[in-house]
């Protein structure tokens, strides 16, 4: 990756982050590096039917991985050799995923430019107050929606600081992978819906698209098919894990294991359930404010319904908590009935996107 100064950050704004946009190469893996696993996956498409050629997880040890930072390089760099061999991948070539708070999506609205002003330099100048790092310091690319009705222009940014991107860049290339796409989960999730549902979803009015993760989540709202509003809130799964292992002297792996497998029966315990609820119920009230927030902000806006995704959406009373919030109707999205796998795979929406955009199904595509 390049090192930029000030001085030549509008020709990587031009050139280099848009190389990394667009390989022509559709034999390319999703990577997904979190904080408990790294995922590849990789797909191909035959007629409407997308397929699951190969898919390999790996567990990563606690603390390999904080936030979105590496704090223990060796050991990462081993999980994501094994991976690649394990997986028996035929490329080498990926799409690798970034998230967290070293990196930001969002929709902004700017002044029109004038004629003579380069649109490049004029985003950049107008998208320095809605980015919470250094722009020096930073990736950037934008995805031009259009004109909107106060004669500005409709935009969607995305951003990451250089030194968070290019530590994993580093140790990527190290494990003789070849980064040829840099996507983000927020937008990696929209690509599968607009891949995968987006047939089966006709109207006029906004739709919810909340996908919850392990340890964010993120909310979407989309007007006609495309985004309206944006927000990642800092609430997933792994909170539920840590109050078990809190409120039962448990390990974390342990917590895990009886959250989402239960007892040796298969059964989830009272208490568990307990806390599992409890939990859910601070989630159902924070995407209930957000959703208050928005409707507010749009005096006549009508939301039709709410797509749920993510593994701590098939916990046991997660679709119940959000609706009595939100007073929507929750539908969770279903993958099985869009991919072609042998054996069964618990993916999520996170994944199956940097497949897709492996592919070359870019969402915001030049």
């Amino acid at each position: 990756m390049v090192n930029l100064t000030s001085d030549d950050i509008s020709n990587f704004l031009k050139k280099k982050f848009k190389e990394l946009m667009s390989s022509n190469d559709k034999n390319i893996i999703g990577l997904d590096i979190g904080q408990s696993s790294v995922k590849m996956i990789q797909l191909s498409k035959s007629g409407s039917n997308y397929i699951i050629e190969k898919y390999f997880e790996t567990s990563l040890d606690e603390g390999v991985i904080i936030e979105d930072e590496i704090h223990d390089y060796d050991k990462l760099l081993n999980v994501l050799i094994d991976t690649h061999k394990n997986g028996k991948f035929s490329t080498n070539n990926v799409c690798f995923g970034l998230w967290g708070d070293n990196t930001i999506v969002r929709k902004i609205q700017i002044p029109a430019p004038d004629e003579n002003d380069d649109f490049y330099d004029h985003v950049l100048w107008e998208a320095e107050q809605y980015i919470p790092f250094d722009i020096d310091d930073s990736y950037i690319t934008f995805h031009e929606i259009g004109l909107n009705e106060g004669g500005g222009v409709d935009l969607i940014i995305a951003a990451a600081r250089k030194k968070s991107l290019d530590s994993f860049k580093t140790i990527i290339e190290e494990a003789g992978l070849f980064i040829k796409i840099v996507d983000h989960s927020a937008i990696a999730i929209l690509n599968t819906f607009d891949t995968l549902f987006k047939d089966e979803i006709s109207t006029d009015n906004s739709i919810v698209l909340c996908d919850l993760g392990a340890q964010k989540s993120f909310i979407h709202i989309l007007k006609k098919g495309e985004m309206n509003f944006y927000k990642e809130l800092p609430i997933g799964g792994q909170m539920i894990t840590e109050e078990i292992q809190r409120q039962m002297g448990l390990t974390y792996e342990e917590a895990d294991d009886l959250k989402i497998n239960g007892d040796g029966s298969g059964k989830i315990p009272e208490e568990v359930n307990i806390i599992i609820e409890e939990v859910l119920a601070i989630f159902s009230s924070n995407i209930s404010e957000i959703i208050d927030f928005y409707k507010s902000s749009m005096s006549e806006e009508v939301i039709e319904t709410f797509y749920l995704s993510g593994k701590t959406s098939k916990l046991n009373g997660c679709i119940e908590n959000i609706e009595t919030k939100t007073k929507l109707s929750v539908t969770r999205l279903d993958l099985k009935n869009h991919l072609e796998t042998k054996g069964s795979l618990d993916l999520t929406e996170t994944e199956i996107g940097f497949g897709l955009t492996g592919l070359g199904l870019r969402l915001f595509d030049d």
